[in-house]
This record gives structure tokens, sequence and C-alpha cells, in this order.
């Protein structure tokens, strides 16, 4: 998480406070932005997150645009 957006947007105070909540033996931390992002090769844009509680599971939804 150090570099990453979140990181940037949220105090030091407040992400310590934040990562203090999730227990990492049972839980995972998601941030999610809806929006366009910049990867080494090329752009990303997230369009939706879906949890399933009967399965347990994460779907993200996007597109990637390689250059």
């Amino acid at each position: 998480m150090i570099g990453s957006w979140i990181s940037k947007s949220l105090s030091e105070e407040k992400l310590t406070e934040v990562l203090g909540h999730v227990d990492f033996e049972r839980q995972i931390f998601v941030s999610l932005s809806f929006c366009k992002r910049q990867n080494a090769t090329g752009t990303i844009y997230i369009s939706g997150i879906n949890y399933n509680s009967l399965l347990e599971s994460l779907s993200i939804s996007g597109l990637i645009g390689v250059n």
C-alpha cells in the first residue's frame, strides 16, 4: 500500500487507523476508485465491484487498454 493512491489520499494516522480495523487473518482490504488509472502498460478503467457472500467471492469489472 505504500506509494499507492490510497496512501497518498489519507494521512499516515488515518491510514493506520483504517488498517487497524482489518483482521488480515480472516478479511481482505479492498480499496476501489471508479475512474481511469494508468499502469506501466496502459490505462485501466474500473467499472464495478461485487461481493457474493454465499460464495465468499469478489469480482471486479473493468477495461484494460494496452499501449
